[in-house]
């Protein structure tokens, strides 16, 4: 997998991660406002303007991250076609891309090859460090 492919595979969770988040905010201040609503006796109006007003906020929300469903606008694959329209316009094809990234790999080193080779390795880290 590319380093470009994952920091996109990552942008999108984190934007799905804020939808959630924001969907989670609105359905428990909504219901904690509906049930102030019904042991205060006051008008539903007073909180339906403010509650549609989120609403169709959270709405925009979703279709900025989801796209529109059945159309696939703004969705995963529509970025990906987006992707190569761009690139297509700059004079590159995303084929060419491809073939670069399959020719950088990267070997890991062996330890105990190197070791052999007469060459110290030394950790620039602590495992406790690691993630």
């Amino acid at each position: 997998m590319s380093e470009e492919a994952l920091k996109r595979a990552k942008k999108r969770v984190k934007k799905k991660k804020g939808f959630y988040g924001h969907l989670g905010a609105f359905i428990t201040v909504n219901a904690f406002m509906m049930m102030l609503m019904v042991v205060s006796g006051d008008s539903v109006v007073e909180w339906l303007v403010p509650m549609s007003g989120w609403g169709i906020g959270l709405a925009m929300h979703y279709f900025g991250v989801f796209g529109f469903p059945g159309s696939g606008a703004g969705g995963a694959e529509w970025e990906e076609k987006q992707l190569k329209k761009e690139l297509k316009k700059e004079g590159y094809e995303l084929d060419q891309f491809e073939e670069i990234e399959d020719g950088l790999e990267l070997k890991d080193l062996d330890s105990e090859e190197a070791e052999a080779e007469g060459e110290i390795i030394k950790r620039q880290w602590r495992d406790e460090d690691m993630v």
